[in-house]
């Protein structure tokens, strides 16, 4: 559920699809990938319901296409896509327009001098409005004018009958066999491919045949993108939401890119929030060659791999850090935290364009509710306050920390404030720099052992007295 792309360093930000193709199973039936709106929309040809052919542009602006691409997913799921296309009963005949001014639905009247409004459906060939010929359907051989068959048909207008009838009906036993193979799901996406996660959930919560399926989120960065706050994109109403797991990046400062942290409204999920330096497409390896920026992009891809292993994805290839190869990341990370902070004042659009005045500041959160700016910053504050480890200066965020603890764990214990043995500590020092891991919290280690040394030896001086 993200953009394409290529290389090493993910330059064109699809390290999610990268993830998706190292995946074993089959596309379409064991994993798939969805578009996401302004990314073309490449799977149009292969839909066979709702409506079809919005441009880039009119994705990217309104999330046009958005909630088709995720009816699309459905469909998948169901294998719905791979199967023999509709096609009209033979009794179905075309209705001329002479013949009614009336809509066959809504009655509504279609009897207007320059534009009549009427539409046909393309199963069953009657009069329609244009409100009651919203759903679409790929047919074969649809009903036409001249009676002519032209082949296979996507995007065909028809009547809501023949969609509950032809459509639900003609796939239900079909969907059936193939959703009680369906034992779990776990799904990843980024930016809006994020958010298009919580809409996923919510719509397999909405078909019968998913309800109840367990489903398992990652959402990397989630922006829903300003004028898109409604409520299934920003609410999880699913009861079978396992688990959520999200990454935010800190140091993005774009107005149009706050992202959002859904409100899940049933049950105990488990909630897991990871912060990383970077803008929100160097989380997903988009760093326009600045290789400082890639390495949050490795973590972020460690990590999601671990969970969707945990959560029972195969792949056939897998990053696979070790813990003294995720230690050495996250310093890096740390000795180039001034040239993170240089990203606040710069945007992600047009190429690093330099911030207005007003158009910087704390980085805001979209949630339900918070209509001002200064809401929507406080609502990104609080959001960190999840993130309690990651105040120490020696650490990144809780895993940076959790990682560190299982290697050097009288360190990190004597760094938080516990009281040791000095020569403890002193042991997992010299092994800290034996590995050439930590170089910053090696040296924050010393100078505060040190400074403990000296203060037990003035305190020993003045009992003695």
């Amino acid at each position: 559920m993200d953009a394409g792309g290529s290389a090493k360093g993910y330059e064109n930000g699809e390290l999610i699809s990268r993830l998706g193709l190292r995946c074993s199973g089959e596309a379409g039936v064991t994993k798939f990938t969805i578009d996401g709106p302004g990314s073309g929309n490449l799977q149009e040809d292969w839909k066979i319901r709702g409506k079809t052919y919005h441009s880039t542009v009119s994705g990217i602006v309104s999330g046009t296409g958005w909630d088709e691409n995720v009816m699309f997913a459905i469909d998948v799921l169901l294998g719905r896509v791979n199967r023999e296309l509709i096609s009209p009963p033979q009794s179905a005949r075309w209705v001329a327009d002479r013949e009614s001014n009336a809509c066959s639905g809504c009655q509504k009247n279609l009897s207007g001098i320059i534009r009549s409004g009427k539409h046909h459906c393309r199963l069953c060939g009657r009069i329609f409005c244009d409100g009651c010929t919203q759903y679409k359907l790929s047919i074969k051989d649809p009903v036409s004018k001249d009676g002519r068959q032209r082949g296979e048909h996507h995007g065909q207008r028809v009547c809501k009958t023949c969609y509950d009838d032809k459509f639900r009906a003609y796939h239900f036993e079909q969907d059936k066999v193939r959703a009680a193979g369906i034992t779990r799901i776990n799904c990843i996406g980024w930016s809006r491919g994020g958010v298009t996660t919580h809409m996923f959930a919510n719509a397999c919560d909405d078909e019968p045949l998913l309800k109840g399926k367990e489903l398992r989120l990652i959402a990397v960065d989630p922006v829903p993108g300003g004028s898109e706050m409604s409520t299934h994109r920003v609410t999880i109403k699913n009861p079978a939401l396992k688990e959520y797991v999200a990454f935010f990046a800190r140091d993005e400062r774009t107005r149009n890119f706050s992202p959002t942290l859904p409100r899940i409204d049933v049950g105990t999920c488990p909630l897991k929030i990871y912060f990383f330096p970077g803008n929100h497409s160097s989380l997903v390896g988009y760093s326009a060659g600045d290789s400082i920026l890639y390495d949050s992009s490795v973590l972020v891809r460690h990590i999601a791999e671990t969970h969707l292993q945990d959560w029972g994805t195969k792949f056939g290839k897998t990053i696979q850090l070790s813990d003294d190869e995720i230690l050495r990341y996250y310093d890096q990370l740390i000795t180039h935290r001034p040239h993170f902070k240089n990203l606040q004042s710069k945007s992600i659009l047009g190429g690093g364009t330099r911030l207005g005045p007003t158009q910087g500041g704390g980085r805001t959160m979209m949630v339900p509710g918070t209509g001002s700016p200064g809401d929507r910053n406080a609502e990104w504050i609080k959001l960190q306050e999840l993130d309690l480890d990651a105040k120490n200066e020696c650490f990144v965020n809780w895993h940076h920390m959790d990682v560190a603890r299982k290697r050097f764990p009288n360190c990190i214990a004597f760094i938080n404030g516990t009281k040791l043995n000095p020569s403890l500590v002193r042991r997992e020092i010299v092994d800290l720099k034996i590995h050439k891991l930590c170089p910053n919290l090696a040296a924050k280690l010393q100078s505060k052992l040190e400074a403990a040394e000296a203060a037990n030896r003035t305190q020993n001086r003045f009992a003695v007295r």
